[in-house]
């Protein structure tokens, strides 16, 4: 575990949430973890942090992008210098799994509401080493 808390320190994560006590919560966590984290409010909001600051993952809310906001995905995705991974959640099981279906390519993983910290932890963990960059 000592070893895995190591791979956040200094990655930055953005948070896709219009939920403020959600967000400050796991940004709270983020920091102990040792990761830097961004917050968004909305899929706009998304795209200028994205720009100017190249996350490593996004925590992005499925209601808060909206499905019509999607194509800000693509066009983080279709980047070929980009190795963000896109972690999506829901507490709408159905359309979460239907969204991840639909669109596999835009998608890393997805974690159904509510989750467990530690759950988001871990697939945080596995997503930034899948998607490692040179810093």
């Amino acid at each position: 575990m000592k070893m895995e808390r190591k791979i956040l320190i200094g990655k930055k994560v953005l948070i896709v949430d219009d939920c403020s006590p959600l967000n400050e919560v796991i940004s709270k966590f983020c920091t102990m973890w040792g990761a830097h984290p961004l917050l968004a409010i909305n899929a706009d909001e998304m795209m200028e942090i994205w720009k100017e600051e190249n996350p490593d993952l996004i925590l992005l809310h499925l209601h808060t992008a909206g499905m019509e906001n999607f194509d800000k995905c693509r066009a983080i995705k279709s980047l070929h210098d980009t190795n963000v991974s896109i972690l999506l959640t829901s507490s709408d099981h159905f359309e979460l799994k239907n969204a991840v279906f639909k669109e596999p390519e835009l998608f890393d993983d997805y974690l159904p509401k509510p989750y467990h910290i530690n759950q988001f932890y871990e697939k945080a963990v596995r997503l930034i080493q899948k998607g490692k960059r040179v810093s």
